[in-house]
């Protein structure tokens, strides 16, 4: 009876902690957006970033690196610097994340690929691959400065391919 009542705190816990984080990250993408609007308000040539945008580029990247913690893709300090460059990403533009989204995937799965190999080889092999920080910013910095670019010369959001007015967003 004691297990039956274990599993069930358990469940009861775990269902509480993704609201908990689901409220929190509804309630930060609000003030992401608030901070927007009042952005564009003041300097008055601003576009605002829709709510929605907002809540993508929060939610997204948290289940992508809860799912990177969960496999040992990532360890903790990789899962702060994919959280931010994930966020950058992803509010530039959608094109951007989805670069990330299958960088991600498919380094992760190579990097398992012949891991037993890779043991032998390797005397700091960590099991899954974990990536830090350190790597996270290695292979991540260039593009999200690009996409700090980006945003800086466009704003976040996508436009069409035009050589001839946005050359440099093309």
């Amino acid at each position: 009876m004691t297990d039956l009542n274990d599993n069930i705190c358990k469940r009861y816990i775990k269902m509480i902690t993704n609201i908990v984080i689901l409220s929190l990250i509804i309630c930060i993408s609000l003030a992401f957006w608030i901070i927007s609007m009042t952005a564009s308000t003041y300097y008055g040539n601003l576009r605002p970033i829709s709510p929605w945008r907002w809540l993508f580029s929060v939610v997204v990247p948290v289940l992508i690196v809860s799912n990177g913690l969960k496999k040992k893709s990532l360890d903790h300090s990789g899962a702060l610097g994919g959280l931010v460059v994930g966020f950058i990403l992803t509010i530039a533009n959608f094109s951007f994340f989805t670069s990330l989204l299958m960088f991600f995937l498919s380094s992760s799965k190579l990097t398992k690929w012949k891991g037993e190999v890779k043991k032998r080889l390797d005397s700091e092999y960590k099991e899954g691959g974990q990536r830090n920080w350190v790597q996270v910013f290695c292979n991540g910095a260039v593009p999200t400065e690009l996409a700090l670019l980006y945003m800086i010369e466009n704003g976040p959001g996508e436009i069409p391919v035009d050589f001839s007015k946005q050359y440099s967003a093309s």
